[in-house]
């Protein structure tokens, strides 16, 4: 069951589609599964020992093995022994890139109503949509108030006027956007360079909430 969810999530995903029969996929997976994923989820470029998922997730012998040994399976991990103990890393593929967009969903709609609201009047008022969209700042860690911006980082291939966007959403959900825009071409550079700290901290702490799969297919096979 569990290899026929992942692929349909690849289907429905793919590439900017975001409906809701992916955020009811997740509940199918298995809770084990989704705890050791969410471990990765919050360390996406590591490599993390079984003691310490095991720590983490509060599984402990064959149980969590079982989980670990499905995901191996489904090509979602990889491990590598070392010493008396095994590590486990994130697969850079799209199912894997399409299970951790699961959890972006979840980040998403976990948000309050006027704060979910506002970014999808956002978008839906853009001049043009941008290759990627990225919600950053207290809105991603969860730190904000009801007074807080919401910060967006938008990706683009040429400048987006993004006022009336700004407006609208400030008009129907009385949230102040605060918009930060750089070129792919740029955005490419600076995955490999780490200059500036806004899109560093977007790329950090931040997560997509548009073509997600693309996103991660850039941010693993770009960054150094």
């Amino acid at each position: 069951m569990y290899k026929k969810i992942v692929v349909e999530i690849v289907k429905y995903i793919n590439d900017n589609i975001f409906i809701t029969i992916v955020h009811k996929m997740a509940t199918l997976l298995k809770n084990g599964i989704m705890k050791i994923i969410q471990v990765f989820y919050r360390r996406k470029k590591e490599k993390i020992h079984l003691r310490k998922l095991a720590r983490e997730t509060k599984m402990h012998g064959q149980s969590i093995i079982r989980y670990l040994d499905c995901l191996e399976k489904e090509q979602i991990l990889n491990s590598k022994k070392e010493g008396n103990l095994k590590q486990y890393e994130l697969m850079d593929n799209r199912r894997t890139y399409a299970v951790i967009s699961l959890l972006d969903l979840e980040k998403m709609e976990k948000l309050p109503l006027l704060r979910r609201n506002a970014i999808n009047i956002y978008i839906k008022t853009l001049p043009q949509l941008p290759t990627f969209v990225i919600i950053f700042g207290s809105t991603a860690k969860e730190t904000y108030t009801a007074q807080s911006d919401i910060d967006i980082l938008i990706v683009t291939n040429t400048k987006i006027d993004t006022t009336l966007a700004e407006k609208e959403a400030d008009a129907q959900c009385g949230m102040n956007i605060s918009t930060f825009q750089i070129n792919y071409k740029k955005f490419i550079k600076e995955l490999r360079l780490k200059e500036e700290p806004v899109i560093q901290s977007a790329i950090q702490t931040g997560y997509p909430v548009l073509n997600h799969i693309f996103y991660y297919e850039v941010l693993y096979n770009e960054r150094v």
